[in-house]
């Protein structure tokens, strides 16, 4: 929260005297290219400390909830400043829009001059929280009903480096009425450019906001007939001729292996031929503590099946930073640990031997990575358990390496008295509210990307049947 002073008696965030605060604004002066709408400090006061001073006295009785929406605090706060907006306070109109920027810090503690985490592309997108807010949504919630992300479709068509600044165009699409003429869902998409290169769509944005009293009884993802009907409809195929030289030798990595993937002690964890100057992600961005099964003939492809684990403490940093008085675990970061565990599977499976050592991790360029929030993650001891499905591999025109996923999220509660099986992952997905998967990600989708190595010869794989009963149905 940043000192709050006052104009004329009325409290401003900006510390800037030559900004205009919005409500002294014209709407040519918010849409125009020269003036900021919004700057850090308003920004920062909005997330984590009042409303009304960032968006008018119109707003006080907001301050008055026990909650409201907001942007994450500064942990994650991943906007600098907000450009234009085509907004009006208390009108929920069909085409708002509002853009923004956030400058990629250089040795920033989320990529630590490392790659942008897939976290931080998308999680910057995040005005949409903003938009709907000063559009007037809490007038109708009244603190009782908060903002929870439902659904979303993420293509990515390039990458961003530190020192860059992220453009997002976002836009309100459309909204669904409950019973009262309250507005309980809106749909929003995005455009994100950096340099004038288009890096991301996000599309079928879908966002709702519920009582506590639904969040409880939300039932997670459900896996119905026509899902079990088409899995079953799947033909396995054979992963043998993608592993160059798997790491067969170790299935299970501890926490101790995944700080030194961290540290970029590969060849310390997988043995000397795996030697990799790559840092997994950053101390703070690591979203994968376990890895306690690497099954490469595994799950409905015969491709493979991954399960990785967070552990979750309320006192960890992405708790208390997102929201201020409503936390809750931002899929973003959990999209993220599904990038981590795939990238290491690829350097399992021996890709890093097919491409030249200064390759990059980048995004498949126009794959879907469709998104569906059923559950969320509130503050408590227990972990996220990340069920993989690899269900495509291969090289792509470059004779690059890529690998597409499927991940269910389960969470799970210790407090509650819950815990994770392997054997019972067929009991996930039926409407179980102690077995809930939370999340689910269709289509995560990386390649290697840098200069072909000569082809190395295959190293012959045996592989150990896996029992019938450890497939997950």
């Amino acid at each position: 929260m940043v000192e709050v002073l006052e104009r004329n008696g009325v409290p401003v965030a900006t510390k800037n005297p030559k900004k205009k605060p919005v409500w002294e604004m014209t709407k040519e002066e918010q849409q125009n290219d020269t003036d900021v709408v919004f700057d850090f400090d308003e920004l920062l006061e909005y997330a984590e400390g009042n409303i009304a001073p960032v968006f008018g006295p119109k707003f006080n009785v907001i301050d008055s909830y026990s909650r409201r929406v907001r942007l994450p605090a500064r942990d994650y706060l991943l906007v600098s400043r907000v450009t234009k907006m085509d907004a009006e306070p208390n009108q929920f109109r069909i085409g708002a829009t509002m853009t923004t920027e956030y400058d990629l810090p250089v040795n920033g503690e989320l990529s630590e001059g490392g790659d942008i985490p897939w976290a931080i592309l998308v999680e910057s997108g995040q005005c949409d929280l903003m938009l709907i807010s000063y559009m007037g949504i809490d007038f109708q919630c009244k603190g009782n009903r908060v903002y929870r992300l439902l659904d979303t479709t993420l293509t990515f068509y390039g990458v961003a480096y530190e020192g860059e600044t992220l453009t997002y165009d976002i836009k309100v699409n459309g909204f669904a009425k409950g019973p009262g003429g309250e507005v309980s869902m809106f749909f929003f998409s995005y455009d994100c450019y950096c340099n004038g290169r288009l890096l991301i769509e996000m599309r079928n944005g879908a966002a709702g906001f519920f009582d506590d009293q639904t969040l409880a009884a939300g039932k997670g993802v459900i896996h119905t007939k026509g899902d079990l009907l088409k899995r079953s409809k799947i033909v396995k195929q054979d992963i043998k001729p993608f592993m160059v030289e798997p790491c067969t030798h170790k299935t299970t990595f501890s926490e101790q292996d995944m700080q030194a993937l961290v540290e970029k002690k590969w060849d310390q964890v997988m043995g000397k031929n795996y030697y990799l100057d790559y840092k997994l992600t950053t101390r703070k961005m690591l979203m994968i503590d376990r890895v306690t099964h690497i099954i490469p003939d595994g799950g409905a492809y015969g491709l493979g099946l991954l399960v990785g684990e967070k552990i979750l403490d309320p006192q960890h940093w992405y708790f208390p930073c997102h929201f201020v008085k409503d936390q809750v675990m931002a899929g973003s970061l959990v999209s993220d640990g599904c990038s981590q565990l795939l990238k290491l599977y690829m350097v399992w499976l021996g890709f890093l031997h097919k491409v030249e050592p200064n390759f990059k991790f980048v995004p498949v360029d126009g794959t879907p990575n469709k998104v569906r929030c059923r559950g969320q993650i509130s503050p408590h001891h227990g972990k996220l358990v990340y069920v993989m499905e690899i269900r495509e591999v291969g090289y792509d025109a470059n004779n690059n390496p890529y690998a597409i996923a499927d991940v269910d999220i389960i969470d799970v509660n210790t407090e509650l008295g819950q815990s994770f099986h392997f054997n019972e992952l067929h009991k996930y997905g039926k409407g179980d509210l102690s077995k809930k998967i939370v999340v689910d990600f269709k289509g995560i989708a990386l390649r290697m990307k840098g200069k072909p190595r000569t082809q190395p010869t295959l190293v012959p794989v045996t592989l150990t049947p896996t029992p019938t009963e450890l497939i997950p149905i």
